[in-house]
């Protein structure tokens, strides 16, 4: 049951990550330095699924996998929610995102590219096509996951 429920878990995740790859490459619209943080998080929780369905192990094992996943979809939803914060609340003087992602690695330290990618305003090119609707699902798979955490971890 649980290596179903993973490598479903993985399936979840690929699929969205291709809708997230067709929105860029066959709709151009470019991310921004949020979106590309969600992107990494969605990654490693994808790996971490796989991962986890393809190994075998006992209770231990599955903790550990299930304590990875937690942490993944935890941070994911950190960013996640940083980016619904700013798609509702966003003071009305930030106008965007800001620069891309790209520039900003090339031409300043990363702990500032770090701090300006994370402030940002939630407003960047997709947002009349992939806006909050698809962050709250973002939100929503992670929040399973952290689920999914807490209820494996009381059943011993």
């Amino acid at each position: 049951m649980k290596r179903t429920a993973n490598l479903l878990g993985f399936l979840i995740v690929v699929a969205i990550f291709l809708f997230v790859l067709y929105t860029q490459y066959v709709e151009h619209y470019q991310p921004c330095p949020l979106c590309l943080l969600q992107r990494a998080f969605l990654l490693l929780l994808g790996v971490g699924f796989l991962a986890a369905a393809l190994v075998r192990g006992g209770r231990w094992t599955s903790r550990f996998w299930a304590l990875i996943l937690f942490v993944f979809a935890a941070l994911g939803l950190t960013v996640a929610l940083r980016q619904i914060w700013l798609q509702y609340f966003a003071p009305p003087q930030l106008a965007s995102c800001g620069a891309h992602l790209d520039w900003m690695l090339r031409h300043l330290p990363f702990t500032e590219t770090l701090e300006l990618g994370l402030r940002g305003s939630g407003i960047h090119e997709a947002d009349e096509r992939v806006g909050v609707d698809e962050l709250e699902e973002l939100r929503a798979l992670y929040g399973a996951v952290i689920e999914r955490f807490f209820t494996a971890a009381g059943t011993g």
